[in-house]
């Protein structure tokens, strides 16, 4: 499904601009979009860390902001802060994986995605030890699912 909000399902609609994806957005910063997801997966495995009640954990707008600034490779601050702004718009505009609680505060618009994206994370570095870092605890249950689950999708695959 993540794959499909951020890639196909964005790419079947048109916006004012003419951009029908991020692919145009991520092409002009020269950002592949495997950085782009791997970004919103380490992102999703920091917050995921503090989530408190069961639900989605508030990110906020700088929080979002920098991580994408963070992906742009140019050193000119204003050329970051203005592609992210517009890279931030067109992922809570057009993809539906986030969407704004208020005007600087964002959320996974469901729980399943932040712990999607969280688990993929686990399994990048030492995968075993990431794991297992988390294992006993309870917010991490279902997204040691979902990592095992992404696993099994990967090696099937190949």
């Amino acid at each position: 499904y993540v794959d499909e909000l951020l890639w196909e399902w964005e790419r079947r609609k048109l916006d004012e601009r003419g951009e029908t994806s991020l692919e145009p957005l991520l092409a002009e910063a020269h950002v592949p979009r495997d950085l782009l997801e791997e970004a919103l997966a380490h992102l999703a495995l920091t917050i995921h860390g503090e989530t408190v009640d069961g639900d989605t954990v508030e990110i906020p707008g700088h929080r979002l902001e920098a991580m994408l600034r963070d992906l742009y490779p140019d050193d000119d601050a204003g050329k970051q802060a203005a592609w992210a702004a517009r890279t931030l718009q067109l992922v809570y505009d057009r993809t539906g994986l986030i969407y704004a609680t208020d005007r600087h505060t964002y959320r996974f618009r469901h729980r399943t995605f932040q712990e999607y994206l969280a688990a993929r994370h686990l399994l990048t570095g030492d995968a075993l030890d990431n794991l297992t870092a988390v294992l006993d605890q309870e917010p991490w249950r279902e997204a040691i699912f979902l990592a095992f689950g992404h696993l099994i999708s990967v090696v099937t695959e190949a």
